[in-house]
């Protein structure tokens, strides 16, 4: 996305850093909501309820809050999944994630603006 379509409003930074920090957010959310933040890792269990309950209210929450923020970046979905389903949840890592989204934003900006496509500094032109 921030190679192919650069231009679009989903590769903008303001939608890559802010729809999976928002995505960060809701899934931890989840967690606490349905008491599992503090759980061993999903992946050496069965998937339960409570997980599902979890990526459910992370996923509605995520869409809610990038309706409302109008925010366009479909994979920071995954990042809600990722931890609400268990597989990432300390909190430092959650911050870690953010850093990683930061790190490849600039790398697109700096690329981007090598090849001589005007890359946004933060958001994209609306169509």
């Amino acid at each position: 996305m921030l190679y192919l379509n650069p231009m679009s409003p989903a590769a903008s930074p303001r939608s890559c850093l802010l729809g999976h920090g928002i995505g960060i957010f809701c899934g931890f959310v989840a967690l606490l909501v349905t008491g599992l933040a503090f759980e061993p890792d999903s992946r050496a269990h069965a998937v339960t309820p409570a997980r599902i309950l979890a990526a459910a209210l992370s996923l509605s929450a995520s869409a809610i809050w990038m309706i409302i923020a109008r925010i366009d970046h479909a994979p920071a979905c995954a990042t809600t999944l990722i931890i609400s389903l268990g597989i990432i949840t300390r909190p430092m890592d959650l911050l870690l994630i953010e850093f990683s989204v930061l790190i490849l934003v600039l790398q697109a900006f700096a690329l981007n603006r090598i090849a001589g496509i005007a890359y946004p500094l933060w958001q994209g032109r609306r169509p």
